[in-house]
């Protein structure tokens, strides 16, 4: 069971990795590239895997992925997996994306 995060609690860098490791596990199966983060993103994932609230390490060596073969990121590095705690966070998070960025749309709609 993994220890529930509060999103107003997130900063900006922890929102931005826990939507990219969701896209991650979404489009790539869990593979990420390394290339993609930096040592502040690894040092929250770690505490995220110490609570349980995701689990991720890195893939074997030798084992890199086609991006013409399969729909992987090249040179995937890294493998994800979210635990339900952070899937429902995920969802949330992208769903205060929306209504953020839907307010904008809306603003459009009043000029016309």
């Amino acid at each position: 069971m993994s220890t529930p995060i509060d999103t107003s609690k997130l900063n900006n860098q922890a929102r931005n990795l826990l939507l990219y490791f969701e896209t991650a596990c979404t489009d790539y199966g869990g593979k990420f590239d390394n290339i993609r983060t930096n040592s502040g993103d690894f040092a929250i994932a770690s505490r995220w895997k110490q609570s349980n609230f995701i689990d991720f390490g890195r893939l074997p060596s030798g084992y890199v992925f086609n991006t013409k073969k399969t729909k992987s990121p090249k040179n995937a590095s890294h493998w994800v997996t979210l635990s339900e705690e952070a899937w429902i966070t995920a969802h949330k998070l992208r769903r205060e994306r929306y209504a953020r960025l839907r307010k904008r749309v809306d603003a459009i709609f009043e000029e016309c």
